[in-house]
């Protein structure tokens, strides 16, 4: 094993230990050739463990809590260009391990069919995932131009991305499979003083899925803005907020937040019916940004429309 593997183990396993945030199951496809596959498949491993420590690390220096667990639930290997064996891996993964989230995926070469059959296996079956080359794999990215860090960085954003789009998803293959938190009261009878004990799943339907501090941390904010933004007698509304309406259906929680680029954008949170609840800084950025973007026409079909949805900011713009 290259000695960047050692050294690079310490800091990360230190940081892992500390972390307590619910760590997130993973698992491993490698499209590899057969010859020696004991011995390489047992190699792939010791990489994915280490990359994921580093993940860990990184995306906790970045403010993230993306937290791996430190093995992975199974390795799968499978023949190179072999499209069905993909299917098969893809598709046991989900029946078998309904826990695992994140998949790692070992590519064979540059431009490979895997890369695209990776990406539409994740979409069909609601994974977050992440091709690596086989070569890099083998030498732990010590012949890639960008560095380590940065490499990391990389992944964690993408992986923040593909975590929010699985809890936003409007596409219908992915809402079996999405992170949408639940609360339900426990069967059993709580212990005196536990009344209101209750137990967090996630997805609308099987198999659900072991939830992460930072799932659990979004779907809330999700369940506070939709009742926020609800027009019900005795609801609190807050002055920082937008609703916004008129964008493309497609548009993800980045593109409608991109709309707000020249105001400080606290939150945005994507509800039903093609609608958003935009938190801005403060009450001036929301009057100004509902004069200044009210109307605005994205394109020929969407004609955006931006009202402050406290009453405050509704007479500052009547004045």
């Amino acid at each position: 094993m290259p000695a960047v593997t050692r050294e690079a183990f310490s800091d990360a396993d230190a940081l892992f230990n500390e972390i307590t945030a619910p760590a997130m199951p993973w698992a491993m496809v490698c499209s590899i050739p057969t010859t020696d596959l004991t011995n390489r498949l047992e190699r792939l491993r010791t990489f994915g463990c280490w990359l994921t420590k580093q993940m860990t690390a990184q995306a906790e220096a970045m403010g993230l809590m993306h937290v791996f667990k430190a093995e992975p639930s199974v390795v799968l290997p499978v023949v190179p260009g072999s499209l069905q064996g993909n299917e098969v891996a893809y598709s046991n993964l989900q029946l078998q391990h309904p826990d695992v989230i994140f998949v790692l995926h070992i590519l064979p070469s540059k431009n490979s069919s895997e890369y695209n059959w990776m990406k539409s296996l994740s979409q069909r079956y609601g994974f977050v995932r992440q091709g690596v080359l086989l070569e890099n794999a083998d030498n732990y990215f010590s012949e890639v131009e960008t560095d380590l860090t940065s490499v990391l960085a990389n992944i964690a954003q993408w992986v923040e991305r593909r975590l929010a789009e699985l809890s936003f998803s409007k596409m219908e293959s992915e809402r079996a499979f999405g992170l949408k938190v639940t609360i339900r009261q426990q069967p059993q009878r709580a212990a005196a003083g536990d009344q209101n004990k209750a137990t967090v799943t996630i997805g609308e339907g099987q198999p659900y899925r072991r939830a992460t501090l930072a799932d659990i941390e979004r779907d809330t904010v999700i369940v506070l803005h939709e009742r926020v933004a609800k027009h019900c007698e005795g609801t609190y509304v807050s002055p920082l907020h937008l609703e916004v309406t008129g964008f493309p259906a497609t548009f993800t929680k980045w593109q409608v937040g991109g709309l707000f680029n020249d105001f400080s954008v606290t939150s945005v949170v994507l509800r039903e019916n093609n609608a958003a609840t935009v938190e801005l800084g403060s009450k001036f950025q929301v009057v100004q940004a509902a004069e200044r973007l009210n109307g605005l026409l994205i394109d020929t079909k969407h004609k955006l429309s931006v009202k402050p949805i406290h009453e405050e900011g509704k007479r500052q713009l009547e004045r």
